[in-house]
């Protein structure tokens, strides 16, 4: 089991969950994958909520700058490459 599908089956109803989820499809290549976790995310939050990197930054506290650091070097690099804009 890919790291991707057992965060999905861990955190299916929680909406953080499945943005990682979306995250870690997008970085294992699989933009389908990618798409519908972040569609059912959008669903189970609200659009605005994952609008935007900098909109999921300003709603959400990350912690000190070296997790923050490791939040862009994961999480948000596969949102981004999931086709979550910057702005």
């Amino acid at each position: 089991m890919s790291i991707a599908v057992s965060t999905v089956v861990v955190y299916e109803l929680w909406y953080g969950g499945r943005a990682a989820g979306a995250s870690a499809y997008a970085l294992e290549g699989d933009a389908k994958a990618a798409s519908a976790e972040l569609d059912a995310a959008r669903k189970l939050r609200g659009q605005e909520f994952h609008s935007s990197i900098a909109r999921r930054k300003s709603l959400v506290y990350f912690g000190v700058p070296a997790v923050v650091a490791q939040f862009d070097e994961t999480f948000f690099a596969g949102l981004r490459k999931g086709g979550v804009p910057e702005e």
